[in-house]
């Protein structure tokens, strides 16, 4: 029998040579990303660009309501780019990290909703709220990085897709002072079966672009997870963190706070609330 021993100066050139390669890798990926989002910005103001040099009849009312209309759509989409750009550059930077606070899940939930509604604009999309009611009223996270990822899927859907309709849900799972926060946004199958792709018998949808590569960032950042969930001719794009109770975990703390001791005799601790037995060998500790 024989044994072999790696040589330790050989190990540590594969551990670098392998961390070369996943910086380049991950340095690659930014790169093509940047230069898309370039191109993206080029083409919109290009567009605002010519819609602005653009003649239009002062008379005809509707035709510059319309072209309005028009301009006022693509300085939106070309804000929406360059933030877009200006978070996955905060994101990709060592310095942007979660930032934790007290905050009441309900008023994050209507947030989320208004912006909703906001970045809607011209497309009538109906929205179904269904919102549970016995959730946590205060959580302990990063409220603001949630309304983002959440907006940025938003983004995702009704940019890629041509919808109609759609279902906000939120709900939470709950063991002890932990909480499952679970935000989905739910399109019917029908609107969206032909983006649908056939993977080893299965039915899969892949998001792309700016927003679905924010979201992707953001749901590592915030330890989250992200779910595409077919059933009942539904199509469910779910965003999984886990936050904390604050009230749950105050109660939980108060349990564990340990009782006056009054004394100790033959084995047992009195203190002012309750009697606790323990061994010899520990008393000694507790003398």
């Amino acid at each position: 029998m024989y044994f072999t021993i790696e040589n330790p100066d050989i190990k540590t050139i594969k551990e670098l040579t392998y961390s070369k390669e996943m910086l380049e890798k991950a340095n690659n990926a930014t790169m093509n990303s940047l230069n898309n989002l370039s191109l993206s910005t080029t083409n919109s103001l290009s567009k605002l660009l010519s819609l602005s040099n653009k003649k239009v009849d002062k008379s005809n009312i509707e035709e510059v309501i319309d072209e309005t209309d028009n301009m006022k759509k693509m300085a939106v989409e070309l804000v929406d780019q360059i933030n877009g750009i200006i978070d996955l550059s905060k994101i990709e930077s060592s310095k942007y990290e979660l930032v934790k606070n007290n905050y009441n899940l309900y008023e994050l939930v209507a947030q989320i909703r208004d912006l909703f509604n906001s970045k809607l604009g011209n497309k009538k999309i109906k929205i179904k709220d269904n919102i549970k009611e016995d959730m946590p009223n205060v959580l302990y996270g990063d409220s603001e990085k949630i309304k983002q990822a959440v907006i940025y899927l938003f983004n995702s859907l009704i940019t890629n897709y041509n919808i109609s309709n759609m279902e906000y849900r939120v709900f939470t799972l709950k063991v002890r002072s932990l909480c499952r926060l679970k935000i989905s946004l739910i399109l019917d199958y029908k609107e969206i079966e032909e983006y649908l792709e056939n993977k080893n018998g299965k039915q899969i949808i892949n998001l792309k672009g700016l927003d679905y590569k924010i979201l992707e960032k953001l749901i590592t950042l915030l330890h989250g997870s992200y779910d595409v969930i077919i059933s009942n001719n539904k199509v469910a794009f779910t965003i999984s963190i886990d936050q904390k109770d604050v009230l749950e975990y105050n109660n939980i703390k108060e349990d564990m706070t340990l009782p006056e001791i009054s004394g100790v005799e033959d084995g047992k601790i009195y203190c002012l609330t309750r009697t606790i037995t323990v061994t010899d060998e520990h008393l000694r500790d507790v003398k």
